[in-house]
């Protein structure tokens, strides 16, 4: 039990200092390099299939 709420803890502070830094960079002199990496399609290709794209 104890294990659970400290991962919990560490996934909700992992995301918290995510979400900060995604703000700092979208709104610093960053901008159109942010959102052109937003926009990026990342996939895997295999055997000329793509996947998760």
């Amino acid at each position: 039990m104890q294990r659970s709420i400290q991962q919990d803890e560490s996934g909700v502070l992992l995301l918290g200092i995510s979400v900060i830094l995604a703000l700092i960079v979208a709104n610093s002199l960053l901008p159109h390099t942010y959102h052109a990496i937003l926009e990026q399609s990342f996939g895997v290709r295999w055997k000329n299939e793509t996947y998760f794209e």
